[in-house]
């Protein structure tokens, strides 16, 4: 278990890159229907100051590539229990999972999850995730949606959402396999998002599956290396960053390691030891 604390904020953020792994998770989405000074690109969702504990802790991982147990070679089904229990014993916040939560993205591999998770549900976590390659592997794109949102009704018809946990987090989970490049729907929705941050809030987390920065490999995974599209939104976030009060966390997933990365004062986390095979 790797913890990141921030003292002044009292807050801490715990990657789960390893058996050792933490975590915990949201209790309930509600939709944040704005003011009359505040339009409608504030968060998509809220939890209030009083419902959260002192100090605050997030766990966040992925590549769980939660799945038929008997598949011991995608993923590894004792890491993936041994981390759940973690999580529900770290009894966060709000957990984040960066993408692949699934191993196909089909019913039993949802039921599975279910299955596996079911400490999560009891303790009352709750769970703010994010789409990954993987989600889309084993059906057409729109069957997938389907299965996701079923899996996650709070986010019918969002592939990309936004938290405000109290009033000084801000918490956006994107979704990479869509466009995050100038000009696409989901850039300008954060670009929206971002023009309207409250000047209280104190972290931005941005949550997303492939990773805007890593160590580039130029021997073997090198298709995981950072893509385009994500580099983009690296580059937004360099500008944003630099003009608000606010620190920048990213957590990413897709290549089954920890690193870390710090770029403008942005600082970049992989944490894709959830299950999947190590790369």
């Amino acid at each position: 278990m790797v913890r990141q604390a921030y003292r002044r904020m009292q807050i801490t953020i715990c990657l789960a890159a390893s058996l050792a792994g933490c975590t915990r998770a949201p209790v309930g989405l509600r939709p944040q229907l704005g003011g009359p000074h505040r339009p409608a690109v504030a968060a998509t969702f809220r939890v209030a100051d009083a419902s959260l504990p002192t100090p605050l802790v997030f766990v966040t991982y992925g590549d769980t590539r939660f799945t038929d147990p008997a598949e011991t070679t995608a993923s590894n089904p004792a890491a993936r229990l041994a981390l759940v229990a973690r999580v529900a014993h770290e009894e966060p916040a709000a957990i984040f999972v960066n993408g692949d939560l699934t191993w196909h993205g089909v019913p039993a591999d949802y039921a599975e999850y279910r299955n596996e998770t079911a400490v999560w549900r009891d303790e009352h976590l709750r769970i703010y995730p994010a789409l990954g390659n993987h989600e889309f592997s084993g059906c057409e794109q729109p069957e997938c949606l389907t299965l996701w949102w079923r899996e996650f009704p709070e986010l019918q018809g969002r592939r990309w959402y936004s938290v405000a946990i109290g009033s000084r987090v801000l918490a956006v989970a994107l979704d990479s396999n869509a466009s995050l490049l100038p000009g696409s729907e989901q850039r300008v929705w954060l670009e929206n998002q971002m023009a309207a941050l409250d000047p209280g809030v104190r972290l931005v987390f941005v949550v997303l599956h492939h990773p805007p920065l890593a160590d580039v490999q130029t021997v073997k995974m090198q298709d995981h290396n950072s893509r385009p599209n994500e580099q983009a939104l690296a580059g937004f976030l360099d500008v944003i960053a630099a003009r608000s009060k606010a620190r920048f966390i990213v957590s990413a997933g897709h290549i089954h390691n920890y690193e870390r990365l710090e770029r403008t004062g942005v600082i970049y986390l992989v944490s894709g030891g959830g299950g999947a095979r190590p790369l």
